[in-house]
């Protein structure tokens, strides 16, 4: 019979400061983690890594159970109010676990963030539902465009058809993360209007009739993300569940919020998986200082560049200011996505060719941190809104 074996937790994860003290690689990120989920981290790293990654995990489940789902909530609203800053962290120590779960509790923390934004900027029901989730621990998964090619980042793929006041919803998003173990949907959608049509948001119950979940991801890589194929096929939504946010070609306060929320976190989430080759790595007998040196120095420097960018932006609530920063997080971004490729193949060579051929967990992790180029927007279709925005033009999406 095969057997799977449990990752440990590393002997030391340490590394020396030039007055010899003992630093742990992440602490801080892992204490933060430990404070707002206790035992979370024990829990994940008990289970063996097979499990972890694969069709069925039950690591979503945990992060309900040990209390990660309301982390994005205000306190005012019933949740544990961290700010962007320590949601960086957290997401970091969580992609270390689970490249997998920090893919699928970046859409849920998006949706949250997204929430939180609307319900600052109105008087409808997105408060009562942030207090819904935080009391019932509620998994949001996220129906936004993303991932055709040569289409825009704020094209909703769904349609909406008016009938009095609901609004038929017929379309597809794929991938969808969360997709088997969602209880709500934040979902963009075209919404007809005079001269064309509006973007707006609709936040739908995940068993409302007309919503189905069919196969899409086909690889291993990430398989425990939940990203398959959402299907709407006449889905009603009240009009009372949808808030609109206008034309696609202006950026408001909301979705400019949320796209700074979405690369943040998305880009920590690598960063931790990233982190895990390096932690493997400060526990090998014969890694050499040379290699901990460099592979340490691409994740920190990115690691810090996202830490201020997000402590700028839990600082500041000017829209402006807000779309000139989320200019410098996809170039952060975009830099880090260079800097993890780099120390990762560092790692995974000194690591050797022994212990890559007896552990799978080096072969998943080179192949799932290729993942962020992979997520809007790419880095080939902001080239020319970046070469704008460098020479003075408002930063934009479109």
């Amino acid at each position: 019979m095969r057997t799977t074996r449990s990752i440990p937790a590393p002997r030391s994860r340490l590394l020396r400061s030039s007055r010899g003290e003992a630093v742990k690689f992440m602490s801080a990120e892992f204490e933060l983690l430990d404070r707002h989920m206790p035992g979370f981290e024990e829990a994940v790293r008990s289970i063996a890594f097979e499990q972890r990654e694969g069709e069925g995990s039950n690591l979503l489940r945990l992060f309900k159970e040990r209390g990660g789902v309301d982390t994005a909530i205000p306190k005012s609203h019933g949740g544990k109010g961290l700010d962007a800053r320590e949601l960086v962290m957290m997401q970091r120590a969580i992609g270390a676990l689970s490249p997998s779960l920090a893919v699928a509790t970046n859409m849920h923390q998006f949706s949250i963030a997204t929430l939180v934004e609307m319900a600052k900027a109105s008087s409808g029901v997105e408060w009562m539902l942030l207090q819904a989730i935080a009391e019932n621990g509620m998994l949001v998964a996220s129906a936004f465009a993303e991932g055709a090619p040569g289409a825009s980042i704020l094209e909703p793929f769904l349609e909406a058809e008016i009938q009095g006041q609901d609004y038929i919803l017929r379309g597809s998003k794929k991938p969808c993360s969360l997709s088997k173990s969602m209880d709500l949907i934040t979902v963009s959608i075209r919404v007809p209007s005079e001269g064309g049509h509006r973007l707006a948001v609709a936040l739908i119950p995940a068993d409302a009739p007309g919503i189905r979940v069919e196969s899409f991801w086909n690889s291993p890589i990430l398989k425990a993300s939940e990203s398959d194929e959402l299907v709407f096929d006449g889905v009603v939504v009240n009009e009372k569940m949808i808030s609109y946010s206008g034309d696609k070609s202006e950026l408001d306060h909301v979705q400019l919020s949320g796209f700074v929320w979405f690369e943040l976190l998305l880009t920590s989430s690598y960063l931790g998986a990233a982190g895990r080759m390096l932690e493997m790595l400060i526990d090998a007998p014969r890694a050499s200082d040379a290699d901990l040196a460099f592979a340490a120095s691409m994740l920190e420097c990115s690691a810090s560049a996202l830490m201020g960018l997000a402590t700028e932006f839990d600082a500041s609530e000017d829209t402006a200011a807000r779309a000139d920063l989320l200019g410098r997080i996809l170039l952060t971004r975009y830099a880090t996505q260079d800097a993890i490729n780099a120390a990762v193949s560092r790692c995974s060579e000194a690591l050797g060719g022994m212990r890559f051929i007896s552990d799978p967990e080096i072969s998943y992790l080179l192949a799932a941190t290729k993942a962020l180029a992979f997520h809007p927007p790419s880095r080939a279709s902001m080239l020319a809104n970046i070469r704008g925005w460098l020479k003075g033009e408002a930063f934009s999406l479109c």
